[in-house]
């Protein structure tokens, strides 16, 4: 509707290009919104299932391996450390994913990685329910810790490289603390700016209208990812691994509407 009323001023095709991307871009940001709660879900999912293990950041994993190392116990910091193989290679497939697709001009490129994320969850959901004891994967094999702990990590880094930028920002679903450090940085510069506009300066209003919408946004990722998280754990005491069948569906949602309106276009 909204472009129709436009089109009946007259619209110069820079303007309709502008406003054009202003659709895309606020498209990217709450697709952005999505899946970050998809990440905060099965980070804690896999918390929980696979025994203080992280699948989306990889900060505390490096930690607890390096400290677990140092006081001698090997195989602890060989579970904590075997997602990040994983989660790299994921980057890169999806990364390498990207490109190719953009290569080839393909325009739902989002959907191939979402696509795989979905059967990489339904591949843990499926093999890990066979192997549960007590509601979780402690006593499983070596090989079979590896392969489900790669499995979500490998999804949680496909996903960190399907969507990098909106609004020229950059932007991490699955990893979330550089977003909270950005959403803090933004809020300082804002607090700067109204005590320039107090003392009756004149801020750049565009740097100012920019800092506000990258703190809105980056606060906004952080917080999503910890409601998916407060969700993934109360969903998990109820049906463990099946619980991954909501954020499944977030995903699934979102390629249906990189279908009819492709997110890369």
């Amino acid at each position: 509707m909204l472009r129709r009323g436009l089109s009946s001023f007259n619209v110069t095709a820079e303007d309709q290009a502008r406003f054009d991307q202003f659709n895309l871009e606020r498209e990217k940001a709450w697709l952005a919104i999505l899946l970050a709660w998809v990440a905060g879900f099965v980070d804690v999912l896999g918390f929980l299932t696979l025994i203080h293990v992280f699948t989306s950041h990889m900060s505390g994993n490096s930690v607890s391996a390096g400290a677990n190392f140092a006081r001698g116990n090997f195989s602890e910091a060989g579970r904590s450390a075997s997602p990040v193989p994983g989660f790299v290679f994921g980057v890169l497939i999806g990364t390498i994913l990207g490109i190719v697709a953009a290569r080839c001009g393909i325009r739902r490129r989002a959907s191939i990685a979402l696509a795989v994320e979905i059967a990489c969850l339904l591949a843990y959901m499926l093999y890990g329910s066979t192997l549960l004891h007590a509601g979780n994967l402690s006593s499983i094999s070596v090989p079979n810790f590896v392969l489900l702990t790669s499995l979500l990590a490998f999804a949680m880094g496909l996903q960190n490289a399907t969507l990098r930028r909106v609004r020229g920002f950059s932007v991490h679903t699955g990893f979330v603390t550089g977003m909270l450090t950005q959403c803090a940085e933004d809020a300082a510069i804002g607090l700067v700016h109204i005590y320039d506009w107090l003392r009756r300066a004149s801020p750049d209003s565009a740097a100012r209208r920019m800092h506000r919408r990258r703190m809105i946004l980056a606060g906004g990722v952080w917080l999503t990812f910890a409601v998916g998280g407060m969700c993934g754990g109360l969903s998990q005491q109820r049906w463990n691994l099946h619980a991954l069948v909501l954020p499944i569906a977030v995903l699934a949602i979102v390629i249906l509407c990189d279908f009819f309106h492709p997110i890369h276009e």
